[in-house]
């Protein structure tokens, strides 16, 4: 599978107060070998960034998680970077 076709699907479950856990199902025929969340509150000038876990599957076709904490906002941007086992990343 050529990379940049990689299949992704997340989903955003508000954990505890200001706690958010993101999910992401990555697949990729040359492996991911890890996903990386980015995230800001709305407003803010950067990104920071926090490495996911692998909860279930394989690294051809696994689910990704990841905890942040969201201190005051009430809209939160982000996005995933998954990156697969030949180093080429696909947001």
């Amino acid at each position: 599978m050529n990379p940049s076709r990689a299949r992704r699907t997340h989903e955003a479950n508000q954990t505890a107060a200001g706690q958010l856990t993101l999910v992401v199902e990555c697949a990729d025929g040359y492996g991911v070998l890890c996903v990386v969340v980015s995230h800001r509150e709305r407003g803010s000038s950067s990104f920071a960034s926090e490495p996911m876990t692998l909860l279930a599957g394989d690294a051809t076709n696994g689910t990704w998680s990841a905890n942040i904490t969201i201190l005051s906002a009430e809209v939160i941007e982000y996005f995933f970077t998954a990156y697969d086992s030949n180093q080429t990343a696909v947001d």
